[in-house]
């Protein structure tokens, strides 16, 4: 079983440092002394924005040593807590009727991609485990639990589910309650310690919350395509009567069950616990249902005996699950290559389309970028800023005169300084000098110029701004 699960995650080992990784890990974590890592302990990730409310001194303590080693070494961590939280699942659920079956679910589903891929979700793999070394801890005393549950929760608050509800299951023996009740009580105090806070402005979106749940569920019998980009403005149709039924399917089936139910607990509340950030970014992360996969193998096990029919059906989906992993590894190595396999999966997600045109700008593939943000802006719920992002992108690949009749066709109210800015710029190289003298104009302040950072020395240097 352990390696069937190692088979599934090793392709990811080469994989790079893709999307928040660099600002994060390496322009960030890796550069940590140790004061700097000590402060870890006492403040939230950020000081402001969505990391003002991620307080994982565990997790990022843990990023900050391996992280300076590359992502290599971060991903190579990744695989061996992965595989080691299989066996903890093994361990936790031996008392059902297929132990095996657990871990097997949890090690190989396609959903993992995203927690294996991408190095900043290391956090997520270091939850589960702490989080089910507090089951198996409790069942021999409440305070090792306890410091466990405390780990689980200051790796990431996804930790805490584990030992909730597999406690409940019966599976962390009769002082789970103590344990994790003084467990989640120190994370609440050091949390509050901290000053983290809860920062997503999700209350606007609570009408997508059926899309995000439905999918985020329907996702663990059919998470294809596999996307790091999952869109709330594209959901598929079916997702929401897919999940409502496997909800259904699984209360039915759950009866009589402690375990089972257990199981089907933890599925539902880990994507509940991420439901403000997944509405605050209407992004469905593939990561989120992490933390169900072990709420999906203790069900498993509880409720399937080992068989011969049964083997019939687990080996060949373990087979295909192991080979979606290495057909999908690959699409980590680069933000260009994963955000380009975002665009094939969803190519109605303006979203992607961003993600993708930012990717090939930091590439210096800057009139393919302009293009992605052009099909970003053809898509339902265009990003607010595609158009600008279009318009730079032009400007710098040398096409001026489309990058003029891009800003002369949109909105002429409400506009950014870094818009005007650019499309002065643009007016300039297309030779259009009276335009630009009036863009220019929008820009002047009583000492110097809105915009930009660059847009005061290269306005000077055109000789059109009238400034001396």
């Amino acid at each position: 079983m352990g390696l069937l699960v190692l088979l599934a995650a090793l392709p990811y080992a080469g994989g790079g440092f893709v999307w928040d990784d660099g600002p994060l890990i390496a322009d960030r974590l890796a550069l940590l002394d140790g004061p700097g890592i000590a402060n870890l302990w006492t403040s939230p990730v950020t000081g402001d924005g969505p990391g003002s409310s991620y307080y994982r001194p565990v997790s990022m303590t843990i990023l900050a040593a391996v992280g300076r080693l590359g992502p290599i070494a971060v991903h190579c961590a990744a695989i061996a807590v992965h595989v080691l939280n299989a066996i903890l699942l093994a361990a936790v659920a031996r008392r059902l009727q297929w132990p095996a079956l657990a871990a097997l679910i949890y090690g190989v589903h396609p959903l993992l991609s995203e927690a294996l891929g991408w190095a900043s979700s290391l956090p997520d793999l270091l939850a589960i485990s702490a989080g089910l070394g507090a089951v198996l801890a409790a069942r021999r005393g409440w305070f090792a639990g306890a410091i466990l549950v405390v780990a689980a929760g200051l790796a990431k608050e996804s930790g805490l589910l584990i030992p909730l509800f597999l406690g409940a299951a019966g599976l962390a023996g009769s002082r789970w309650l103590r344990s994790w009740a003084v467990g989640c009580s120190m994370v609440v105090i050091a949390r509050l310690a901290a000053g983290a806070r809860h920062a997503a402005d999700w209350s606007e979106n609570v009408m997508l919350a059926p899309d995000a749940l439905g999918w985020s569920i329907a996702s663990l019998i059919w998470p294809f395509p596999l996307n790091a980009v999952r869109s709330l403005w594209v959901t598929p149709e079916w997702v929401i009567p897919v999940a409502g039924a496997l909800v259904c399917a699984g209360l039915l089936a759950a009866r009589g069950s402690r375990e089972a139910a257990g199981g089907l607990g933890l599925v539902l509340a880990a994507p509940m616990l991420a439901l403000p950030v997944m509405l605050d970014g209407y992004l469905v992360g593939e990561r989120y249902m992490t933390t169900a996969l072990v709420g999906v193998g203790v069900f498993a096990a509880a409720r399937i005996a080992p068989s011969r029919g049964a083997l019939a059906v687990a080996v060949p989906l373990a087979v295909g699950s192991i080979a979606v992993h290495w057909d999908r590894a690959s699409d980590w190595e680069s933000d260009t290559a994963l955000f380009g396999a975002s665009v094939e999966a969803s190519p109605a997600s303006s979203y992607a389309w961003h993600m993708y045109g930012l990717a090939l700008a930091q590439d210096g593939q800057l009139r393919a970028a302009a293009n992605a943000f052009g099909k970003g802006l053809e898509c339902r719920n265009p990003h607010p800023l595609d158009r600008m992002l279009r318009l730079r992108a032009l400007v710098q690949a040398g096409e001026p005169q489309e990058a003029l009749e891009l800003a002369s066709r949109g909105p002429k109210s409400d506009l950014t300084a870094e818009y005007i800015a650019w499309w002065a710029r643009a007016a300039v190289d297309a030779g259009d000098n009276e335009q630009a003298v009036r863009l220019m104009e929008l820009l002047v302040l009583e000492q110097g110029y809105d915009g930009p950072a660059w847009f005061a020395e290269w306005a000077q240097n055109t000789g059109l701004s009238g400034r001396q």
